[in-house]
């Protein structure tokens, strides 16, 4: 796993220490406490310990060592800049006020009472602040292992009668490592064993940290045994961030299945059932994947019969675009995180994903973008880590 880079690392620093200036001149403008040269040092003794501590942390992420410091760290920076945002607020309105009181042409000062009113109102939203930072910043940090099982019950038309129900169970964005413990896997396949699904698909990023490798392997292949269908895995773009060809030597010696832009019969019969799998689409930044998708696709669905019910997993969401014009019935996919930040079930960060999370529709088609199991940040709000149940039939 490769250290984050020195100029990586000082624009993070510089990043940080800008915020952390802003913020302090804002505590200092709004709270009259600030004006105590005790919580002034404090308040900049525990944002350089805590900025240490994040930095140290992510060098040592690369020797994939969990870090209580990191947690720690990210929590009280992430807290700072909620709280930036919401101090201009605050000193927007008392600037705004102090421009109203000059234009006032009554030449009298306001009633003492209603005045006080004012002053303790926006002191109270000011000393909030903080607090209201803090707790977003350290639930979102310290909630970010949570699970959740999300259920979808999809009835099909054309589903193969004879075979009754398909229950597929999906993970994804796992990034085994720091943030995601063989443990937490452990917990994770244990949920899953509850639900009894027929197949498990993994639709990339399963794993970070490589000298956890072998362990997963080992979960993975056990679990496999438990499944009447099988395991399946498509590659991820963090696959190529690691060391691509020591994993796929793994999963090729494995029973498990990895796809690459092949298929596999998942159910025979007069109608079968197929699992497509694709590669991770690369190409330049700013350059359309359309080509590359569509070919990788069409590779898939060499072997796949005409007439055979289709599904398909994929790490990157766009596939559902080419899945829905080819047919596919189900394309299970993952990268999004489904945003991280997450505002009534939709993400409130700009980023620029046609499909970014949950349930597709089209027609007689469905695609899906997991929100991830795992995450090699930590840190959800309003976007909860999930395990995925889909039942299909008829």
């Amino acid at each position: 796993m490769r250290s984050p880079s020195i100029v990586f690392l000082a624009m993070v620093l510089g990043t940080e220490v800008f915020i952390s200036w802003l913020v302090y001149l804002l505590l200092n403008r709004l709270l009259a406490v600030f004006q105590q040269r005790w919580v002034r040092n404090a308040y900049w003794i525990i944002t350089a310990v805590m900025t240490i501590a994040t930095l140290a942390s992510w060098t040592f992420y690369a020797t994939g060592v969990p870090v209580v410091g990191f947690t720690v760290g990210f929590a009280w920076i992430l807290g700072l800049i909620f709280m930036l945002p919401l101090l201009l607020l605050v000193q927007g309105i008392v600037f705004c006020k102090k421009l109203w009181n000059k234009k006032k042409k009554t030449g009298q000062d306001e009633p003492a009472g209603d005045t006080m009113t004012r002053r303790d109102f926006l002191q109270r939203a000011a000393t909030t602040v903080p607090v209201l930072g803090l707790g977003v910043s350290v639930n979102g940090v310290f909630d970010a292992s949570d699970i959740v099982v999300q259920r979808h019950n999809l009835m099909m038309p054309d589903f193969p009668a004879g075979i009754g129900k398909l229950k597929i169970a999906q993970i994804s964005d796992t990034h085994i490592g720091p943030f995601f413990s063989i443990e937490k896997l452990d917990q994770v396949l244990s949920m899953l064993q509850r639900e009894k699904p027929d197949m498990l698909v993994i639709t990339g990023d399963l794993i970070d940290n490589l000298d956890e490798l072998t362990p997963t392997m080992e979960r993975l292949e056990k679990f496999h045994s438990t499944l009447p269908k099988g395991l399946y895995y498509c590659l991820g773009n963090h696959e190529y961030f690691r060391d691509l060809d020591r994993i796929r030597r793994v999963w090729k010696d494995s029973p498990a299945t990895l796809l690459v832009n092949n298929s596999r019969q998942i159910v025979a019969g007069e109608k079968p059932i197929y699992l497509l799998g694709v590669d991770f689409p690369w190409v330049p930044r700013g350059a359309s994947s359309d080509g590359k998708r569509q070919d990788y696709l069409q590779r898939a669905l060499q072997n796949v019969p005409k007439g055979a019910f289709s599904l398909l997993a994929s790490h990157h969401p766009d596939f559902i675009t080419d899945a829905f014009q080819a047919g596919i019935r189900l394309t299970l996919t993952g990268h999004t995180h489904g945003g991280q930040i997450g505002l009534f079930g939709q993400s409130i960060l700009p980023l620029k994903y046609q499909y970014m999370r949950g349930l597709y529709r089209q027609e007689q088609s469905y695609g899906y973008v997991s929100t991830g199991t795992g995450q090699w940040l930590p840190f959800r709000l309003g976007c909860p880590a999930e395990i995925t149940i889909f039942t299909l039939a008829s």
